[in-house]
């Protein structure tokens, strides 16, 4: 599961309230969480931290009345702006960063957590090969997607033949990037920058928009593909038209 700071969601909830418990009060309804493909609801109950799985309706109810872990607003980070917006010469520039990477950071985890949900619940898939049924094999598999708000390590399902010796990922077929690891949406932006700018230029200025460090080489890779997609949709077109 992903890592903050060397720590998992998990305890760092927990650890949260624990904390809550011996400053203010030993009850706290919790939060949601979704951990190695199960949502769970954190809560405080007489200074007791009890962590729970839950699914179906209960999961519907608990959406309506607690927040996931990651969307919980960051205080600390409030109270640090606070501090240098009434400065007697405030840093609004560095009040301006410390939001915008916030958000980043909180709209990433909101992705990752979106995908590995998705990937919770879709089917068992067939075999390409010989249409049987695939076993889902034991652990997740890693990859990491480049998209517009950061980079995000998500944990997808691995799905195996051993009659056609064959793997495969249903969330990567389902969001179409099998083969791929760059969003939909950071593809759009690199074609978009580097249609008017070299790559050099480009990969600075993707960094300054977007705050996600990608190589220039790779950004030269992504803009031929590209670049190859777009000229075959064009002589396919023509054939159409002049046929």
């Amino acid at each position: 599961m992903e890592k903050n700071k060397g720590r998992s969601i998990t305890n760092e909830i927990n650890a949260f309230l624990i904390a809550f418990s011996e400053q203010y009060s030993s009850n706290h309804p919790g939060f949601l969480s979704f951990e190695n493909g199960q949502h769970l609801h954190h809560r405080l109950v007489d200074g007791q931290v009890k962590v729970n799985v839950v699914t179906g309706s209960e999961l519907d109810l608990h959406k309506h009345f607690l927040i996931y872990w990651e969307d919980n607003y960051d205080y600390k980070l409030l109270t640090n702006l606070e501090i240098k917006i009434n400065q007697k010469n405030p840093d609004i520039a560095s009040v301006e960063a410390a939001l915008r990477n916030n958000a980043l950071d909180s709209a990433s985890r909101k992705l990752k957590r979106l995908l590995e949900i998705k990937d919770e619940q879709l089917p068992t898939p067939d075999c390409p090969k010989c249409q049987n049924l695939m076993r889902r094999e034991s652990g997740k598999r890693k990859k990491t997607f480049t998209s517009i708000v950061g980079k995000l390590v998500v944990l997808r399902n691995y799905y195996y033949c051993r009659g056609c010796q064959l793997g495969i990922m249903p969330l990567d077929k389902r969001i179409g990037l099998v083969k791929k690891s760059i969003m939909p949406e950071m593809e759009r932006m690199i074609m978009a920058i580097t249609s008017e700018v070299s790559s050099y230029r480009g990969k600075t200025i993707l960094h300054k928009l977007t705050g996600v460090e990608i190589s220039r080489s790779r950004i030269d890779r992504e803009t031929r593909r590209r670049n190859r997609t777009a000229s075959q949709a064009k002589n396919k077109l023509k054939k159409i038209l002049f046929n």
